[in-house]
């Protein structure tokens, strides 16, 4: 910031020395520069007498003026400065010198107002005053104010490129980050070696969290160690303390000497990482004049207390079954008593004691003693690979990966090791490293099942199926536990085709496994209700299957089969037709249900179809001879009011359920969900505060109903509002579900995302998508911008923003195809946009085909234009 504004004051002089007045009074010449050596001395005062005692006999030059101006600025004298404005010719006052000098001198006094009025009242604006208003209004802590000035200039320099970039970094929104990017990117390529934009540029994206850009500046400039002080803070601020201590190594590379606030973030780097060996080594290399640095002795102190708490080495135990034992009996303090009493710990003692600890579920004081260990064996690194998975933390898995990349090629061919390991990665959520591992070593059933797991867990249910493939090719036999796997990531993933793929792989003995069965009807029905906890039987499974899978013929069929179906098989079959639009079936199934077999769980089922397909009158009927309702039959029949913008009936039923109960955040959700339908800003509001009210305490469910709020703003055009929550979200950390859809040509499944161009036939999507763009404006579709929920970009328009959604490019993927199929099914983990919703509906009739979407609420079957749901999704 000094350099900038050092360089706006020689910018200034050079640019104005010419418009001064010519003196010619050897008299008045000595007074200005006289005045002018005085405020060069600092000494203001002095000057401000010399102007005084001259005012009179002198012609008050301009020269005269802009040191008598100066000399007011720096002592503020703020009155004094306002006597010499008010008596200043018109000549003067016209002085483009004259007048940036005035405007220094009431920004520096903190009148930004008489300031403006001097900017207004010049006629020719230049460079320089737009220049001095923005220094003035960053002074002033009016950055926001500053980049409007900025937005108004053509042309800019390098003093007002790091003048914005300056406010950018003071105001720290997304919309000023954006705008600040958006200058960068237009740059040319002269400005992008100027050292002090690079500088300011830098400054802009450490502050507003833009890491990515942050480390493309720092590579390109100059850097001194300013620069990297501000790039490890940011690492330190985004929990990345290896980053910091990385970048200390490069920085003695380059040979720049650290100062005490280096090594104030490189403690802080070390806190943060809990390793005591990097941390010791960090601290033998500050210099010991420094260790006096009251500052830097609080550091260490804090370092070394997190380390007590996270990794710090202690003293332990002896003679291993005596501390083992009483290790396993609990006893561990005793068994640390007795290892204090050791000169010289072998192996086999540290590691019966680090299994105490284990025992005791005492992993971190594991990890803690496993730091004394030089060259430790297979068993200790078993050991410490178990805790380490144990804790999960990011410094439980910095310890593990140390100690992973320095075993012996020995310890590789160790089987337990690399299980141990592998088992490490999987629970610590090291990805890379569990399959680099998993690659290396002699996989058992046992491994796939981890594996599939975590694939599962992160929503990557194509890599479980292509690793059940590649387990099937390596002759491994599945158990019930890879079965249940594989029934969760088909599930997640929905396509019918390879759901009855991998049924048909089931050996009919597995199919009396209790929990097989269960996970199988789960298979169908987990992603419209999260909280079912029925247990399902094998006929219901069958059913459920067909009706998951968008064949509600073919459940009915079995269904009908059925001699005496029970609650289970009647709340399946209910839940199918709900899930595919068939309310009316669902409602008449209900009436023909025996009375005793009713129970809540079909409440639930009966009234959600009544949801899906715009049931009000029959879901009130439904709901008025429900004697004992629990919360989810209350979310059900609110979700169904809200849906058809019945929001105050069901507010009403909110307010009857709180009259004995907790509130219940799914109603809430539902409520948001009806409004960002509605497009109704007013009713989001009243329900996001209600919602932050009542759930502050749980933050994780806060997430969800915060997007849905940003997506009504953003419906309704308060983008800079969305983008402001948005923006806080991300800087808490919270993220937002990328949008996938899945589909299915010929045995092969894509994925893909938003905009997606990652598919070898890329091309021919997007010229379909084009096709299928002129084919809708033909047929009357009219692009509906609401759905879009941020910003275009310069190079986007509405068409192409919503044409490029997952499911338009899957759409697109079938439609390449040849033969063309005249039955196309989508998955969706998201919710379908409702322009997709309605393109959708038109491509079935346009190009005369079926297409079944399922998205993350039902099942929707598209056909002649019209869609199973009737719109109520």
């Amino acid at each position: 910031m000094f350099t900038t504004f050092s360089l706006i004051s020689h910018h200034t002089k050079s640019k104005y020395i010419n418009l001064l007045r010519t003196i010619t009074s050897t008299k008045q010449i000595n007074v200005d520069i006289e005045m002018k050596k005085l405020n060069d001395r600092k000494e203001f005062v002095k000057a401000l007498d010399l102007f005084d005692k001259h005012k009179q006999q002198t012609i008050l030059t301009d020269r005269i003026l802009v040191q008598a101006f100066k000399a007011c600025t720096q002592l503020g004298y703020l009155e004094r400065g306002q006597v010499i404005h008010k008596n200043l010719s018109n000549s003067s006052l016209k002085n483009s010198y004259i007048q940036t000098t005035l405007i220094n001198f009431y920004m520096q006094c903190g009148r930004v107002n008489d300031a403006q009025c001097v900017f207004d009242s010049s006629v020719n604006k230049t460079l320089i005053h737009y220049g001095s208003m923005m220094k003035g209004l960053i002074k002033n802590k009016r950055a926001e104010k500053a980049i409007e000035f900025f937005s108004k200039i053509f042309n800019p320099d390098e003093i007002l490129l790091c003048l914005l970039f300056n406010s950018c970094a003071q105001v720290q929104t997304k919309q000023a980050l954006d705008f600040g990017k958006k200058v960068w990117s237009q740059m040319s390529s002269i400005h992008h070696r100027d050292k002090y934009i690079l500088t300011s540029a830098f400054d802009m994206f450490v502050k507003c969290g833009d890491l990515e850009n942050a480390e493309n500046v720092f590579a390109k400039k100059k850097r001194i160690v300013i620069d990297y002080g501000q790039m490890m803070k940011c690492y330190n601020e985004h929990s990345m303390p290896m980053k910091t201590i990385d970048l200390y190594d490069k920085m003695k590379i380059e040979g720049i000497q650290a100062d005490s606030i280096i090594f104030l973030l490189l403690i802080d780097a070390c806190g943060q990482l809990g390793i005591e060996s990097r941390c010791r080594s960090i601290v033998k290399q500050i210099p010991s004049a420094m260790l006096n640095d009251f500052k830097l002795k609080n550091a260490l102190v804090h370092m070394w207390v997190s380390n007590i708490q996270k990794c710090k080495t202690l003293v332990f135990i002896y003679l291993a079954f005596i501390f083992e034992t009483k290790g396993k009996a609990g006893c561990v303090n005793e068994a640390r008593l007795v290892f204090e009493q050791i000169d010289q710990p072998n192996h086999v003692t540290y590691a019966a004691m680090i299994n105490a600890y284990g025992l005791n579920g005492m992993h971190h004081n594991a990890i803690e003693l496993f730091s004394k260990i030089s060259n430790p064996d297979e068993i200790l690194l078993c050991l410490i690979f178990n805790c380490c998975a144990q804790i999960q933390t990011k410094q439980a898995l910095d310890f593990g990966r140390k100690f992973s990349s320095q075993m012996s090629l020995i310890h590789y061919q160790n089987e337990s090791v690399l299980t141990s390991a592998f088992d490490m990665f999987v629970k610590c959520d090291d990805l890379a490293n569990a399959k680099s591992v998993f690659a290396k070593k002699k996989r058992t059933v046992i491994d796939y099942g981890q594996m599939m797991k975590y694939y599962n867990d992160h929503s990557m249910p194509l890599k479980t199926i292509n690793l059940y493939d590649k387990m099937k090719d390596e002759g491994i036999q599945a158990n019930s536990i890879i079965f249940l796997l594989l029934i969760d990531a088909c599930g997640q993933l929905g396509i019918e085709s390879r759901c009855r793929s991998i049924v048909k792989h089931i050996p009919s003995t597995m199919l009396n496994d209790f929990k097989l069965k269960n996970a199988l009807i789960h298979m169908w029905v987990s992603n419209i209700q999260k909280c079912k906890t029925l247990v399902f039987i094998y006929l219901a499974f069958i059913f459920e299957t067909k009706g998951k899978a968008g064949c509600v013929n073919e459940a009915r069929q079995v269904f009908e089969q059925i001699d005496q179906p029970d609650s289970v098989t009647y709340n399946s079959m209910i839940n199918s037709y709900g899930l595919n639009g068939m309310g009316h079936s669902a409602v008449e199934l209900y009436h023909r249900m025996p009375l005793k077999m009713i129970e809540e769980k079909t409440y639930t089922c009966v009234l959600n179809a009544c949801s899906h397909s715009g049931l009000v009158d029959e879901a009130r009927t439904i709901f008025s001879t429900i004697e004992i309702k629990n919360k989810w039959i209350y979310t059900s029949m609110i979700d169904c009011l809200s849906r058809l913008f019945l929001f105050d009936e069901a507010k009403q039923l909110i307010e009857e359920y709180e009259r004995h109960q907790s509130p219940c955040l799914p109603m809430y959700t539902s409520l948001l969900s009806g409004a960002r339908n509605r497009n109704d800003a007013s009713l989001a509001r009243q329900t996001i505060h209600r919602i932050r009210e009542l759930f502050h305490n749980v933050d994780e469910s806060l997430v969800p109903v915060s997007i849905l709020f940003t997506n009504t703003l953003a419906s309704t055009g308060e983008l800079e509002e969305a983008s402001q929550i948005r923006w806080n979200m991300s800087q808490s950390g919270a993220r937002k579900q990328i949008g996938l859809a899945w589909t299915e040509y010929n045995g092969e499944i894509v994925q893909f995302h938003v905009q997606d161009r990652s598919h070898p036939r890329t091309s021919e999507l997007y010229d379909e998508l084009d096709r299928l763009e002129k084919e809708l404006i033909e047929h009357g579709h009219k692009f509906d911008a609401s759905w879009i929920t941020r910003p275009l970009m310069a190079d986007e328009t509405v068409q192409s923003v919503l044409n490029s959604h997952s499911e338009r490019l899957a759409l697109a993927f079938n439609f390449i195809q040849r033969p063309v199929p005249s039955r196309i099914q989508i998955v969706k983990n998201l919710r379908i946009c409702g322009d997709c919703h309605g393109a959708i509906k038109l491509i079935s009739k346009i190009r005369r085909c079926e297409i079944i979407v399922r998205d993350a609420n039902r099942i929707h079957h598209f056909a002649d234009g019209k869609c199973s749901c009737n719109d109520h999704f």
